[in-house]
């Protein structure tokens, strides 16, 4: 589902005209998203980072300390 159905579910439930339309649209949104995230679950990478001080530049060093 495409980002306006949240908006517009937002927007709804804002809204005192049409709240529980609103409501309804909210929880489709989010449950088709969950339900995507189940089906292609992220795998993570091999790859290590060197987060280490001596990866840093000068001046982000100096400003850490």
């Amino acid at each position: 589902m495409s980002r306006l159905w949240l908006y517009l579910g937002i927007l709804l439930t804002c809204s005192d005209v049409s709240a529980a339309l609103g409501v309804v649209i909210v929880i489709a949104y989010f449950w088709n998203d969950i339900k995507n995230e189940l089906r292609n679950p992220q795998k993570p990478t091999t790859e290590k980072m060197n987060f280490n001080i001596d990866s840093m530049s000068e001046n982000l060093r100096e400003k850490l300390r």
